[in-house]
């Protein structure tokens, strides 16, 4: 795929019609742990890494913001992490992490106004709840997940939650979520235990780096669109 073909594919991306606009997505998303592995730092990207990101940033807002500690996650903190705890051994394995549906008080906190209002303020853009939240668990040496985006249907922008971060044996937190830019640029985006970022997870590629020995890391996630 050569630079010239960025122009037709954007244009021919932002003419197909719904149905196939998502097929479009989810092939172009499919490629990107592929096209990523072929990132060498200092090196500029293929032009197909370059045309994929380009082509994503159709789909949506592209960014990732670090909002730190939000009150209302902070006051039910402690449960989050109890309902967690209780989940883990029986969520789903997908590739090189664990996921699982979030429980009553993970619900609860995606149905809140206080946080949805929050959010608002700082990516300055009114949201609808999606009714879409999980847990993710890196508790293998190596877990992590690969360059990717989510589906518009259950994530448009998410509010991505550490709910709780063990250090490795050699007492660092090594894991953490990282964005990606067209250039091949990696940006990481560092979260301590409690915090939370607003990321446009539909067109941001994203991913996050694995856990090393001993290192444990608990995520919510809970699901956004546009008003």
């Amino acid at each position: 795929m050569t630079e010239p073909t960025n122009p037709r594919l954007i244009h021919f991306a932002e003419a197909l019609p719904p149905a196939q606009k998502y097929n479009l997505h989810l092939m172009v998303s499919a490629s990107l742990e592929m096209l990523a592995n072929r990132l060498e730092p200092g090196k500029p990207p293929s032009a197909a890494w370059t045309t994929a990101v380009r082509v994503l940033a159709r789909f949506g807002k592209q960014g990732a913001e670090r909002m730190g500690l939000l009150p209302p996650i902070q006051v039910v903190l402690p449960e989050l992490r109890r309902e967690a705890r209780a989940m883990e051994p029986t969520a789903t394995r997908l590739a090189a992490s664990s996921t699982k549906p979030g429980g009553e008080v993970a619900r609860e906190l995606a149905r809140s106004r206080a946080l949805r209002r929050i959010i608002e303020s700082h990516v300055k853009e009114d949201l609808r709840p999606l009714g879409e939240c999980h847990y993710h668990f890196y508790f293998r040496t190596g877990d992590h997940v690969a360059p990717h985006v989510d589906s518009a249907q259950t994530s448009y922008l998410n509010c991505v939650i550490v709910v709780d971060h063990d250090a490795g044996r050699d007492g660092r937190r090594h894991s953490a979520l990282n964005t990606y830019d067209e250039r091949g640029g990696r940006t990481r985006v560092p979260l301590d235990k409690g915090e939370a970022a607003a990321l446009y997870a539909t067109a941001t590629v994203h991913a996050r780096s694995p856990v090393w020995e001993g290192e444990k890391v608990t995520i919510l996630s809970i699901g956004f669109g546009p008003r």
